[in-house]
């Protein structure tokens, strides 16, 4: 599936010059025929190193993504916030709301602290759907409310064989049952509405651990989520592949593959931190990951990161820190021109 970069730019001039563009947006349900996928990137902790949302998406929009995951930390309703929703570029915004966001204590995992589980995702995502129909519902968008790793949040950050307890599970089952309810009933009180807001579920371990939110906790939700969203990380291990990984997380939801999504996936540039060689083969594992994902049949797919400004940066980036784009941007384009133009 690999492809040559070069060779990718090439065919992806052809492919805009030659193809017309079919209707902008996803089918508003997520059903019937062929849509066009959308790929993209994530901007993460944007407000913390890049300054402002705004800006980040500008950036995103600018390279011609129909998409963007963002992790605000600001409110949602913030001026901020409605630039990124009402950029004329995306039609579809995958958002972690955040803004009342803390690190989680207790400890986990050897009694490590600061570890992140899932009460340092405290807002309430009913009340986050409310609030978008209530402002920007006149929007064709279609916006994804989406936690992060949720074995990790249950697990604790790098606690692989950690198997939480009952009162951890159930109260984590409570939360993900009144994240699916509260914006499903605030999708329903708008049902003229040209914004539709979904709820997914991210995973992260499906075949790599003995405990897996996939088994032991998606199947038992009394309000299953509208989508999974599958942080795609554990396909580098031998045993893993994107197809399989995916097959599992169909058999165990119960969804049919356009409800699932590629929530987060990446490659180092710069294995050894930039601009430390060796340069690593960043294009060929980002293209034939994310290409079989779509041909397997999801609809999303987004790459980590859009710039990695996290201390000692590993080169998980599409705009290195000097500016420049990696050889990822042109995987991603190469990717756009297959699928995102799809009739």
């Amino acid at each position: 599936m690999r492809r040559n970069p070069a060779l990718g730019l090439v065919l992806l001039i052809g492919t805009l010059t030659a193809a017309p563009i079919p209707a902008r947006g996803l089918t508003k349900d997520f059903t019937g025929g062929l849509t066009p996928r959308r790929i993209s990137v994530i901007e993460a902790h944007h407000d913390f190193w890049y300054g402002n949302n705004t800006g980040a998406a500008n950036d995103v929009a600018a390279l011609g993504f129909l998409a963007i995951k963002i992790w605000p930390t600001v409110g949602i309703l913030s001026q901020d916030m409605l630039n990124v929703y009402n950029n004329p570029n995306f039609d579809v915004i995958v958002m972690r709301p955040l803004q009342n966001a803390g690190t989680d204590d207790r400890g986990v995992c050897n009694h490590a602290t600061n570890t992140y589980m899932f009460h340092w995702e405290n807002i309430d995502y009913g009340w986050v759907a409310q609030q978008l129909y209530a402002n920007i519902g006149h929007l064709q968008k279609v916006v994804i409310l989406s936690g992060w790793e949720n074995d990790w949040q249950l697990k604790g950050i790098n606690c692989l064989n950690r198997t939480p307890s009952p009162a951890e599970i159930n109260d984590y089952k409570a939360m993900l049952n009144a994240r699916q309810t509260g914006i499903a009933n605030a999708r329903a009180a708008n049902p003229t509405a040209n914004l539709k807001v979904y709820h997914a579920v991210e995973v992260n371990h499906v075949l790599s651990s003995s405990w897996r939110v996939i088994d032991n906790v998606v199947p038992t939700l009394t309000s299953p989520p509208d989508m999974i969203s599958f942080s795609a990380w554990t396909v580098n291990l031998p045993s893993v592949t994107m197809t399989s990984a995916l097959d599992r997380i169909q058999l165990r939801s119960g969804l049919p593959r356009n409800r699932m999504f590629i929530g987060e996936w990446g490659h180092r540039e710069y294995p050894n931190g930039w601009p430390t060689p060796p340069l690593s083969d960043q294009y060929g594992p980002i293209y034939d990951e994310l290409d079989e994902a779509f041909e397997w049949g999801v609809l999303l797919g987004f790459m980590w990161q859009y710039r990695d400004e996290f201390p000692n940066a590993q080169g998980f980036w599409l705009r290195r820190q000097d500016g420049t784009l990696s050889t990822a941007f042109q995987a991603l384009q190469y990717l756009r021109s297959k699928w995102e133009f799809l009739k």
